[in-house]
């Protein structure tokens, strides 16, 4: 997962929220910090950008690396 440190990564939560970002770090538990991120509410139509968040390994339900 390191290795595409910098690159898109799509994530969806359990909560149905999406988060479009640059993974910035990733540690042993699935936590991830991501850069210049878009993130949009689980019916899509509510959408905020953040410079960094970080999600709780916990929290994924899905992810897609581009």
């Amino acid at each position: 997962m390191t290795s595409i440190k910098g690159q898109p990564l799509l994530v969806e939560l359990k909560s149905g929220e999406t988060i479009n970002g640059n993974l910035k770090n990733c540690d042993s538990w699935m936590n991830l910090t991501l850069d210049e991120a878009i993130i949009s509410d689980a019916s899509g139509s509510n959408f905020n950008k953040v410079t960094e968040i970080y999600i709780k390994g916990n929290q994924i339900k899905y992810m897609r690396m581009s």
